[in-house]
């Protein structure tokens, strides 16, 4: 049986809104702490009215910042740097040895920074991989997308 590739939708955008419910905490939840950084561009499709086609760029050499997350405090105000890395040239970044819990993952891109809140899970049985997650810079926002495998 040959498996097929499909992009789930983007799961929720980060921006520095605190205002997520209970449902997106479910869908911003992780098992690996790793992925890539991408840009992603809508160029206008020409002689089509209202249709764009989606130029991804991977992100080099941007700092990605992970800090605790206290559910009553924005972004990055009181909480602790908890880890710090690097994007590769095609994108790709990990955090090493951090513990489950809440955090915010902040982007930080030509000296703009972009944050998701996000809850870490780790589950070895899930089944995830680092290439499936995929931090998207679309229209200003950080948005959390996954792969997903399906037969």
């Amino acid at each position: 049986m040959k498996c097929h590739a499909i992009l789930v939708a983007t799961l929720f955008l980060g921006s520095s809104t605190l205002s997520q419910t209970v449902d997106l905490e479910k869908w911003n939840t992780v098992e690996l702490l790793c992925g890539k950084l991408i840009q992603v561009q809508q160029i206008p499709e020409k002689r089509r009215a209202n249709s764009f086609t989606e130029k991804q760029t991977p992100i080099k050499n941007a700092t990605l910042l992970l800090y605790h997350r206290d559910k009553e405090a924005s972004c990055c105000t009181t909480e602790s740097l908890t880890a710090e890395t690097v994007s590769r040239k095609d994108g790709s970044f990990a955090f090493k040895n951090i513990t489950s819990g809440p955090y915010w993952i902040v982007g930080r891109v030509s000296g703009t920074e972009y944050k998701l809140a996000l809850t870490y899970k780790p589950d070895s049985k899930s089944g995830a991989t680092c290439p499936e997650l995929s931090y998207e810079l679309k229209n200003g926002e950080l948005q959390l997308t996954r792969m997903v495998q399906v037969d």
